[in-house]
């Protein structure tokens, strides 16, 4: 998402569309892979806030969690929550509307915990599980294979005083 790299910019031009990723298929042997890992490289990052243009306020993470996850907002009501974090900023300072502060009373607490950048920069993904903050393949591996579980049982099917045959039938 962040990468200035050839193949990174050519993916990203192809894929994501107004900050979305696309829902119909193209053909690409590396977005085939990719999409299906998307939804958890969101779930696992964190938008550190620059110019907040292209940020929803609303569904994206930007302030530790999503809003709608921090007020459990139902699902049919996300698609219309469409503005963008640069829409509560004036003059680098937040502006939360009246109605909002109403509404949700320690909303304002939780946004001004978030730091607003002093110069014009921008917005930047940083994955939550490395100390760099981006998501390199070693951190993805890492994570990843956190998620199998461990066979115990494997290794001692799975071995060279084992014949492959027998191991195959076993597992």
């Amino acid at each position: 998402m962040n990468s200035e790299k050839a193949w990174a910019k050519l993916l990203r031009d192809r894929v994501v569309k107004n900050g979305k990723i696309i829902q119909y298929h193209i053909y690409s042997s590396l977005w085939s892979s990719i999409k299906n890992e998307y939804l958890v490289i969101l779930e696992n990052s964190i938008w550190l806030l620059g110019k907040g243009n292209n940020i929803n306020f609303w569904n994206d993470c930007w302030c530790g969690q999503s809003l709608v996850a921090h007020y459990n907002i139902p699902d049919h009501i996300n698609s219309f929550l469409t503005s963008s974090v640069s829409d509560y900023i004036h003059n680098g300072q937040w502006n939360i509307p009246f109605e909002l502060q109403l509404n949700f009373p320690n909303h304002s607490n939780l946004v001004q915990q978030v730091t607003l950048p002093l110069e014009d920069q921008e917005n930047s993904l940083q994955w939550k599980h490395s100390q760099a903050g981006e998501l390199q393949l070693k951190e993805a591996y890492s994570f990843k294979h956190q998620q199998f579980q461990k066979l115990s049982w494997a290794k001692l099917i799975w071995n060279v005083d084992v014949p492959p045959s027998k191991s195959m039938f076993v597992w």
